[in-house]
């Protein structure tokens, strides 16, 4: 039994991210490193640190934490998550936001990207977009808007425009002091299927 909460039996990810992030903002800085799985509706993602997967159902908007050693799994509703959620930029917002596309480029995980400088009063972003990444990255990004803002099609950053492609590596200034990097890592196009057809909701939120 499910409960209230609906989401799907089984889910699939054709795409597969390995990151890690480092927070420069304190004294010592603060590593993460993170896998993330793309499907058709859903995004999968483990933290290294704490190895609890964590699947984010877009169509459902439903996220669920996941424990296969028990095979339980806890559903939080969007109206939940909205509690905790930084309210996505408005359109009005986007518009202060410049963007530009340096011309400069690399190879990173075997995929050509290219440079943009995206800057916002005080915060400027060094950003390098795959546009030949097989999957649309915008998707994932108003499915999660949509989550916690409930308006389809908003930018949840905006920030991220369409045709730049996937981000393969991220700085982040402020006040022209390195706060914040991503770097994608490694890419792998194994797929990962969860059956959760088994499992046994334990909470829902």
């Amino acid at each position: 039994e499910k409960g209230e909460v609906a989401f799907e039996e089984a889910y699939h990810f054709r795409f597969t991210a390995t990151m890690e992030v480092t927070d420069h903002s304190t004294k010592k800085k603060q590593q993460t490193r993170m896998q993330q799985s793309y499907g058709d509706h859903a995004l999968y993602t483990i933290l290294e640190e704490n190895d609890v997967p964590v699947l984010y159902d877009l169509k459902n908007e439903v996220s669920l934490l996941i424990d296969k050693s028990s095979k339980t799994v806890q559903v939080a509703s969007m109206a939940f998550m909205e509690k905790w959620a930084t309210a996505p930029k408005t359109s009005e917002d986007a518009q202060k936001i410049r963007s530009r596309k340096t011309g400069a480029s690399k190879h990173i995980n075997g995929y050509r990207c290219e440079e943009y400088i995206i800057e916002e009063d005080a915060i400027t972003i060094k950003a390098w977009f795959a546009p030949e990444v097989d999957f649309v990255f915008q998707d994932y990004l108003r499915g999660f808007s949509k989550m916690f803002s409930g308006k389809r099609g908003t930018n949840p950053y905006g920030l991220l425009n369409d045709g730049y492609g996937y981000v393969m590596e991220m700085t982040a200034y402020e006040n022209h002091k390195n706060k914040t990097e991503m770097k994608v890592i490694h890419i792998t196009k194994e797929p990962i299927d969860i059956d959760l057809s088994d499992y046994t909701v334990q909470r829902i939120f």
